[in-house]
């Protein structure tokens, strides 16, 4: 949950309360398939659970592992980060990827973020930030994707 809303005060019973779930879907999945799985475990006739329209978009289809586009990415994430795994994954942040999904087949979602410890406390949080040094290597990153993808070394 991400919104919690009832009482206005502590000291004052609710006639209602409301709670907003924000749920990263599975490619597998759609959004009916998660209301659905979310009014089977609520099971409560007293709770609405519905899906909201806003901002709401189906999961884009898995992207291919074998093209040109995810071959170019993995060779420049090796470049800056030689000795790395280059798995394909799963962002679980929303993008902007959602709009282009009628321009392409494959769509990668990536970022060269180096996550330890507390960093991830600090996504959407209070001091929301990346060290220098994460900074630096994602501006390599996109610099060399952008050399890589134009044909130079």
């Amino acid at each position: 949950p991400t919104v919690l809303e009832a009482s206005p005060r502590e000291n004052v019973l609710a006639k209602r309360a409301r709670a907003l779930v924000n749920v990263r879907i599975h490619p597998r999945d759609n959004i009916a398939k998660v209301v659905q799985h979310a009014r089977f475990a609520v099971d409560d006739p007293r709770v609405t659970v519905r899906g909201l329209k806003k901002d709401a978009a189906e999961p884009l289809p898995t992207s291919s592992v074998t093209s040109a586009g995810y071959k170019l990415l993995a060779r420049t994430i090796r470049q800056v980060c030689p000795g790395v795994l280059v798995p394909p994954g799963l962002m679980v942040g929303m993008t902007d990827s959602r709009h282009y999904r009628h321009l392409t087949r494959d769509i990668y979602r990536f970022s060269l973020l180096r996550i330890k410890g507390k960093d991830s406390e600090r996504f959407h949080g209070i001091d929301e930030r990346i060290g220098v040094k994460n900074y630096h290597e994602a501006i390599t990153f996109y610099a060399q994707l952008m050399r890589n993808a134009s044909g130079g070394q």
